[in-house]
């Protein structure tokens, strides 16, 4: 007998952060949806993913995007989760190589060109500075929370028990906020590393701490843009067009197929 309880999801990575994508167009979210996004971003019981993407019709856009973390977890913006659904979008003729599209932080422009998506960001580029165990944390938002802190060893230090403890930490703990570990590597280039918000590990790349880490580097060390940052899942590049910031960086969609539950 055929299962009926399914939901119908593309799978797709942006340099590494890897996403399930549900399309409202073709489907309905079941009752339970929300109890079920750890289930289903579970790499061994489920499909496996860092966040769900949720993609509907807008009054005013060609798409809508909303995005929860693999914990359930409402976020307000991903940044490489809309570089993911741009791609998506594209891919089913449902934007040309340049759209406008809203998400729950506002709006965004976004351009298509073979496997790179760019998108821009509305960001205030101010910072907050915090002292913490004799180092400084620079705090910012880029649609949620991020704390950039230059470090020496990047490529030794722990980021998944560093990233805990800052995160469960009481100065730390309310702020549901992302912790991007970096290093300057040229005059163009910052290596970066991110313990997420939501997915509670390190992520192989994580955009809007990109945004956030190049804000700082801008002014900190004078770095011009573009920006490179480069995380384990590959590079994203951070640039400015318009007095805008935007993103940039490989996109792939991966498969489709159908999640099966009770």
């Amino acid at each position: 007998m055929q299962n009926k309880n399914k939901i119908l999801f593309t799978k797709l990575e942006a340099t590494g952060n890897d996403f399930i994508l549900i399309d409202l167009n073709i489907q309905k979210l079941p009752d339970n949806f929300i109890s079920l996004i750890p289930k289903i971003c579970n790499r061994h019981f489920g499909v496996g993913a860092d966040g769900i993407l949720i993609i509907k019709k807008d009054k005013s856009f060609p798409f809508k995007m909303t995005y929860f973390n693999s914990d359930g977890s409402r976020g307000i913006f991903c940044g490489n989760g809309s570089r993911a659904l741009v791609k998506y979008a594209f891919s089913k003729n449902r934007c040309s190589n340049k759209v406008t599209f809203i998400a729950d932080d506002g709006i965004h422009d976004a351009t298509i060109s073979k496997e790179n998506i760019a998108v821009s960001m509305s960001v205030d580029e101010q910072f907050q500075t915090m002292q913490f165990d004799n180092k400084t944390h620079y705090k910012f938002k880029v649609g949620v929370n991020h704390f950039v802190i230059p470090v020496e060893n990047i490529e030794e230090l722990d980021i998944v028990k560093r990233g805990k403890y800052l995160h469960e930490h009481t100065k730390y703990k309310a702020l549901k906020s992302n912790f991007n570990f970096i290093k300057k590597i040229s005059d163009s280039e910052i290596r970066v590393r991110t313990f997420e918000n939501g997915v509670n590990d390190e992520t192989l790349s994580c955009a809007t701490g990109s945004v956030a880490s190049s804000i700082l580097v801008n002014n900190i060390y004078k770095m011009k843009y573009p920006i490179i940052s480069i995380f384990n899942g590959g590079n994203i590049t951070i640039f400015k067009d318009n007095n805008k910031i935007w993103l940039k960086g490989k996109t792939k969609i991966i498969c489709n197929g159908e999640y099966f539950y009770e």
